[in-house]
């Protein structure tokens, strides 16, 4: 530690000298001194360096997608989970609706959103179709629309001109 408590000091013992005669201590911004190391080997060290860095990325990507995928089972697995757990239940109502314990048959009515969203008069439609149908009403003409009938017969006035009363 001596040596090296020696060296520092007679370093600083130098800048003050330099900085006494006026000297530069410090590099010029464009100075370009030669390399010990041909541009060749930092080249290779540098390609070395960046195949590294790259392999770590690449590294770190996979484990993240890992984690993703375990993440995504989690979910998944509880999600099965859920529904046997669902099924379970809908199946004890069924059996205490059967042996007589219970007269409440709600658990039957209980149909996915989806399903009851789409299905107009018993049949599946498009939500869509169904939703147009009811803004717009339904287009094109009526099986015998068109057709006579005793009521359209009396509003025309054709039973008071054959004396008909009405």
């Amino acid at each position: 530690m001596i040596f090296y408590r020696q060296a520092q000091q007679a370093v600083l013992d130098g800048y003050e000298r330099l900085e006494k005669l006026e000297r530069p201590t410090l590099r010029p911004d464009d100075y370009f001194a030669e390399m010990a190391k041909s541009d060749v080997h930092m080249q290779k060290v540098r390609k070395r360096l960046m195949n590294k860095k790259a392999g770590q990325e690449m590294s770190e990507k996979v484990k993240k997608i890992r984690e993703i995928k375990k993440f995504g089972k989690r979910v998944q697995i509880e999600r099965e989970q859920q529904k046997h757990k669902e099924k379970r239940e809908m199946l004890e109502k069924v059996k205490q609706f059967r042996k007589g314990k219970t007269d409440n048959i709600d658990f039957l009515s209980n149909k996915p959103l989806r399903e009851q969203r789409n299905r107009v008069d018993g049949r599946k439609t498009n939500l869509r179709r169904a939703m147009k149908d009811r803004k717009y009403g339904k287009g094109g003409m009526r099986r015998n629309e068109k057709r006579n009938n005793s009521n359209d017969f009396d509003d025309h006035g054709v039973a008071s001109r054959r004396g008909e009363q009405v």
